[in-house]
């Protein structure tokens, strides 16, 4: 089943040095959050002549979310998940080979 999009915001989440935000198991009863992490690092790779950081990440994930959630629900579906879980939650990932890097 695909993930869906949530309407909360994503987080700066300093230690991991990523955008954390959640999405949905799409159909799923009771709701099964799971938590993605897109890395400043890779949000920079859509845009490589913006400064790096933490600013310059929210505003590649804020202008590139759909396309960032996209990307997670195909990982998903493709049963990627990483070890260990945010809050009893699973954790997903997004790297660079899972965007499509010429968007900008």
């Amino acid at each position: 089943m695909p993930l869906v999009s949530t309407d909360r915001e994503g987080e700066a989440d300093t230690r991991r040095q990523a955008i954390g935000f959640w999405m949905f198991i799409e159909g799923a009863r009771p709701y099964k959050p799971v938590r993605v992490y897109v890395s400043y690092d890779t949000l920079a790779q859509l845009d490589p002549a913006q400064p790096r950081g933490l600013p310059t990440a929210l505003d590649m994930f804020k202008r590139h979310r759909p396309m960032i959630e996209a990307a997670a629900s195909d990982k998903f579906d493709a049963g990627y998940l990483d070890d260990g879980e945010y809050g009893g939650r699973p954790i997903l990932t997004l790297e660079p080979q899972n965007l499509p890097l010429d968007v900008s």
